[in-house]
């Protein structure tokens, strides 16, 4: 059966997701806007886990709750359960390492009815990108995200709060304090990125 844009957007809003009290993990959100940043700059379908492993992690750490290790590789190999994405090998659950990924070479991407939707449909990225952000990170982060994952949007057109983009750079420090000021929770709703 040939999914349609309507069928994914439900797949994306109903990823599985881990939960344990008010936290969710956010490593498949953001996998999916990486993946999405390079579909939209490079055209890319699959990716190489080896390549994906440190920008994720570093999403992992700057966008999601604080931990003792990060594992980009969980998301890479379970998002295939979710019905979008596929691996270019057929991988157990004892080989979800990354030292394994990369000695063999692994590679993920969206499966190709998802690949073809969004190559079709421009701005169905963008409408996927408005509903992994608003499900999963407080508003007062999601321009950072985009930002990171290396997606570029007219924000006018995709609706992003009315946020302009502007040649002008935010001091880095500012999120930081912004953070530590609010006690890593969401000004207007309460939700602890932690």
């Amino acid at each position: 059966m040939f999914m349609d844009s309507m069928q994914l957007k439900e797949k994306i809003k109903n990823l599985t997701i881990w939960r344990k009290g008010d936290q969710r993990a956010p490593h498949k959100p953001l996998l999916i806007l990486y993946a999405l940043g390079q579909l939209q700059s490079k055209g890319a379908r699959y990716l190489l886990y080896e390549e994906v492993r440190e920008p994720l992690t570093n999403l992992l750490k700057e966008f999601g709750p604080r931990r003792r290790s990060y594992h980009p590789e969980e998301p890479f190999v379970r998002m295939t359960r979710d019905g979008i994405w596929t691996l270019d090998a057929d991988i157990d659950s004892v080989h979800i390492k990354s030292p394994w990924l990369i000695k063999h070479g692994i590679s993920g991407g969206f499966n190709n009815e998802v690949y073809q939707l969004l190559c079709a449909n421009p701005s169905l990225v963008s409408e996927v990108v408005k509903i992994v952000l608003s499900s999963h990170f407080p508003e007062t982060i999601h321009d950072d995200i985009l930002s990171a994952v290396g997606l570029d949007f007219d924000s006018e057109a995709v609706g992003y709060g009315g946020h302009t983009s502007s040649n002008t750079s935010r001091d880095p420090k500012f999120r930081a304090k912004v953070l530590r000021a609010y006690e890593y929770s969401c000004a207007v709703c309460g939700f602890n990125v932690r």
